[in-house]
C-alpha cells in the first residue's frame, strides 16, 4: 500500500522532483566517469611510463572523489530539504487524516529509493558516455592513436558509485525522518506563512558595508596581482579578506541597489520592474550568506576549469622546446669525458648517431660576490615590467653557455652560428615567457654585470629552445659569453657550494628507429652491473619527458574539470532551489498582479527577469574574482612557459553557459509551474 502511494506521489510530483533528479543524475555521472579513469588504459596503446603516469593520476582522482562525495552528499541533502519544505502542508494533511509520522517517513523512504534507483541508472548511463569522451581526451593529451578504441564499462567504478550514493541516500532517509519528527501538525499546515529574513534597514550601514567591501576586494585584488607566486604564502589572509569582502558586498547590495534604481523613476516604474526588484531585494536579504558562498564556489569552479585547461595548453606548447635531443646524459666520474666513462662501464653505444658536449656554467651569489643570477636581470628592468621574470628572480644563477658549445648546439640543430667579442654577451630564451623577459632587458639595458665584470648586451637571432633535454622550470634564461671569460673564471667544482660551478652534459641523437628509453636502460644496466664508486649518471630522454609532461597535464586537466563541474553544479542547484522555495510564497502576489491587470505574458517575463537577476548577481562578482585570480595564476603557470588564455577562457565560458543555462531554464519552468498550480 505505502509503496504504491509513494509511486503515485513520485509520478504526480515528477516536475517537483526535476531539479532534484537532475542533481542526482549529474552527480552520479561525474562520480562514475572520473572514477573510471584508470580503465582507459585498456583501449590506449601506452608505454610503461605513460601507464605509470595514468596510475598516479587515477590514485589522485580516487582520493579526490571521496572529498567530492562529501560535497555531493551536502548538495543532495540540500536539494532534498527543498522537497520537504514544498510538501509540509501535504504532510500536515496526512497527519490530520490519521497517518502517523512513522508511516509518512516510510513513504518518504520509498520515494527516495525510487528516485535514487532511477537517477543511478540514468547517471551511470550518462557517466558511461562521458567516460568514453574522456578516453578520447586522454588520447589527445598523450598524443596516442585510437586504433583499439572500444566502449569500456568499469564495473569497479560502478560498484564504488553505487556504494557511495547508497550511503548518501541512507543519510537522506535518516534526515527526512529526523526533520519530520521535529514538526508539529500545526507547523506543517502553516509552513507557507513563515518566512525568515535577514534585513539591514539602515541606509548608512549599507553604504558603510559597501565601502568596506570595495576596500577589502580591491585591496585583495591589488595584493594578489603584485604577489605573483608569493601569494601562496599569504593564502589564508587572501581567502579571509576576499570572503569578508564578498559577504559585505551582498549584505549591502539589497538596500544599496534598490535605492539606487529607485532614483531612476523611468526604469523603476516600467512594467513590473518595481515588483521584480523588490522580490530580488527580499531574496538577497533572506540569503546573504548563501549568496556569498555561491559566489565563492562559482569562483572555485571557474578557476578550476580555466587553470586546469591553461596548464594543459602551456605544457603542450613548450614540450618540444624542452626536448631538443633524443637523450641528454649527465655523467660524472673522475673528470672523465662521456666516452671514457662509458668505456669504463662497457656500455653499448651502437645506437648513437651523433653527440656533443654542452657545458653549462654557473656564477653563484655569495656574501662578497653578486654572482650572475635572475636578480641581476631583475635589477635591469623597471618594476612595472618585472612580471615576466619576477617568479624566477632571486639568488638562483643564470645558465651561462660558452660560445663554442652554443655554436656546436646551433650546428647540431642545422642553424647558423654566431660570433661575439670578449666583452659582449647574448641572452637566450628557453620559452616564450623567457623571451618576453629578455626582450624587456634589451629595451632597458645596454650592459650586464656578469662573471665579475661588465659585459655589453648584444642581440642575435636565436632559437627559442632549451640547449639540453630539461624538465626543470627554472632553467629558462641563458647567457652566452666568449670562452675566454670562462677560462678567466675557472669552475671550482660541479657542486653548488662554491662561486663558480660547471655541469657537463652530453646531447645525443640516436639512429633512426632506435628507442631512447631502451638506450638509456642499457646504460643504467651497465652501471648497475659494474657499480663504480663515485660515479653519478642520469639520463633525460625525450620519451620520458613527454610522458612526465603529459602525465602532469592529464592530472591537472582532469582535476580542474572534475572540481569545476562539482562547484558549478553545487552553485546552480543552490540558486535554483532558493528561487523555487520562494515560488509558492510568491504565488499569491502574482494572483494579485493578475487581478489588477497584469497579463500572463507580463508575469512570465517578470519571472524570467527576476530569476535572471538572481542568477547573474553571484556570477557577475565571481567573474570579477576569477579574472583577477586567473591572471595571477597565469603568472605562476608562466614558469612552465607562455600561457594561452584564449582557448581555456572559451572552453570555460562554454561549460559555464551550458550548465548555468540549463539550470536557469529548469528553474524558470519550475517556478512558472508552481505559480500556475490550482
Amino acid at each position: 500500500m505505502y509503496f504504491k502511494l509513494a509511486l503515485r506521489n513520485v509520478r504526480k510530483s515528477f516536475k517537483d522532483y526535476l531539479i532534484y533528479f537532475l542533481t542526482l543524475t549529474f552527480s552520479v555521472c561525474l562520480f562514475y566517469a572520473f572514477n573510471s579513469f584508470q580503465e582507459q588504459q585498456a583501449v590506449l596503446e601506452m608505454t610503461t611510463i605513460q601507464s605509470d603516469m595514468m596510475d598516479n593520476a587515477a590514485m589522485i582522482m580516487l582520493a579526490l572523489s571521496w572529498v567530492v562525495a562529501v560535497v555531493l552528499a551536502f548538495l543532495i541533502i540540500y536539494a532534498n530539504n527543498f522537497l520537504i519544505k514544498r510538501r509540509k502542508k501535504e504532510f500536515g494533511l496526512m497527519m490530520i487524516m490519521g497517518m502517523s509520522k512513522t508511516k509518512i517517513s516510510k513513504i518518504l523512504c520509498y520515494e527516495t529509493f525510487m528516485i535514487g534507483i532511477v537517477s543511478l541508472i540514468t547517471g551511470l548511463f550518462a557517466g558511461f558516455l562521458l567516460s568514453q569522451g574522456l578516453t578520447v581526451l586522454t588520447a589527445q593529451l598523450f598524443v596516442l592513436p585510437l586504433t583499439k578504441f572500444r566502449f569500456i564499462f568499469s564495473w569497479s567504478s560502478m560498484l564504488i558509485t553505487i556504494l557511495s550514493f547508497a550511503i548518501i541516500f541512507i543519510l537522506v532517509m535518516l534526515f527526512n525522518t529526523f526533520i519530520l519528527g521535529k514538526y508539529k501538525c500545526i507547523d506543517l499546515l502553516n509552513a507557507d506563512r513563515k518566512n525568515e529574513a535577514f534585513k539591514i534597514k539602515s541606509t548608512t550601514l549599507t553604504i558603510i558595508l559597501f565601502v568596506l567591501a570595495c576596500i577589502l576586494l580591491i585591496g585583495d585584488y591589488i595584493f594578489v596581482m603584485k604577489a605573483g607566486i608569493n601569494m601562496f604564502t599569504n593564502l589564508p589572509a587572501i581567502i579571509i579578506a576576499g570572503s569578508l569582502g564578498t559577504l559585505f558586498f551582498f549584505m549591502s547590495l539589497s538596500g544599496f541597489l534598490l535605492r539606487f534604481i529607485q532614483s531612476s523613476k523611468r526604469l523603476y516604474f516600467r512594467k513590473l520592474n518595481m515588483f521584480v526588484l523588490r522580490q530580488v531585494n527580499s531574496n538577497i536579504n533572506s540569503n546573504v550568506i548563501s549568496m556569498s558562498v555561491i559566489c565563492v564556489m562559482l569562483l572555485l569552479g571557474i578557476g578550476a576549469f580555466s587553470t586546469g585547461l591553461s596548464i594543459n595548453q602551456t605544457v603542450n606548447a613548450n614540450i618540444n622546446a624542452n626536448t631538443p635531443f633524443d637523450v641528454t646524459a649527465d655523467v660524472y666520474y673522475q673528470d672523465m669525458s662521456f666516452d671514457d666513462a662509458m668505456a669504463e662501464l662497457g656500455a653499448d653505444l651502437s645506437d648513437i648517431k651523433s653527440k656533443f658536449t654542452m657545458d653549462i656554467y654557473y656564477d653563484y651569489a655569495g656574501e662578497d660576490t653578486p654572482g650572475t643570477t635572475y636578480a641581476t636581470l631583475a635589477k635591469l628592468i623597471p618594476e612595472t615590467d618585472l612580471d615576466s621574470v619576477m617568479i624566477n628572480a632571486g639568488s638562483m644563477p643564470l645558465a651561462i653557455y660558452p660560445l663554442s658549445d652554443y655554436n656546436t648546439f646551433l650546428q647540431a640543430k642545422g642553424l647558423q652560428t654566431i660570433s661575439l667579442n670578449p666583452d659582449e654577451a647574448v641572452l637566450a630564451a628557453a620559452n616564450e615567457q623567457a623571451y618576453d623577459a629578455i626582450s624587456s632587458v634589451y629595451n632597458h639595458a645596454q650592459t650586464i654585470q656578469a662573471l665579475n665584470q661588465e659585459l655589453k648586451l648584444v642581440k642575435r637571432d636565436l632559437p627559442i629552445t632549451n640547449v639540453i633535454n630539461n624538465t626543470a622550470i627554472t632553467t629558462t634564461i641563458g647567457l652566452i659569453v666568449d670562452d675566454s671569460l670562462i677560462e678567466n673564471n675557472p669552475p671550482n667544482s660541479f657542486y653548488m657550494d662554491t662561486q663558480f660551478a660547471i655541469s657537463h652534459y652530453t646531447n645525443i641523437t640516436l639512429k633512426d628507429g632506435a628507442d631512447d628509453t631502451a638506450f638509456a636502460q642499457k646504460i643504467y644496466d651497465a652501471y648497475a652491473q659494474n657499480q663504480l664508486d663515485d660515479m653519478f649518471i642520469y639520463m633525460d630522454t625525450r620519451s620520458e619527458i613527454y610522458a612526465s609532461s603529459t602525465g602532469l597535464t592529464v592530472t591537472f586537466t582532469y582535476v580542474g574539470i572534475y572540481l569545476g563541474f562539482v562547484f558549478l553544479l553545487t552553485s546552480c542547484v543552490m540558486l535554483a532551489l532558493q528561487q523555487l522555495s520562494q515560488a509558492a510564497d510568491n504565488r499569491r502576489y502574482y494572483l494579485v498582479l493578475n487581478k489588477i491587470g497584469a497579463d500572463a505574458r507580463m508575469c512570465s517575463q517578470s519571472v524570467n527577469f527576476q530569476i535572471a537577476i538572481y542568477f547573474m548577481m553571484p556570477l557577475s562578482l565571481a567573474i570579477v574574482h576569477s579574472l583577477v585570480g586567473i591572471t595571477a595564476m597565469d603568472k605562476v603557470i608562466a614558469i612552465l612557459g607562455k600561457t594561452d588564455r584564449l582557448m581555456p577562457a572559451l572552453m570555460t565560458s562554454g561549460i559555464v553557459v551550458l550548465i548555468y543555462g540549463l539550470y536557469f531554464l529548469a528553474t524558470c519552468s519550475g517556478y512558472k509551474r508552481i505559480l500556475n498550480q490550482k
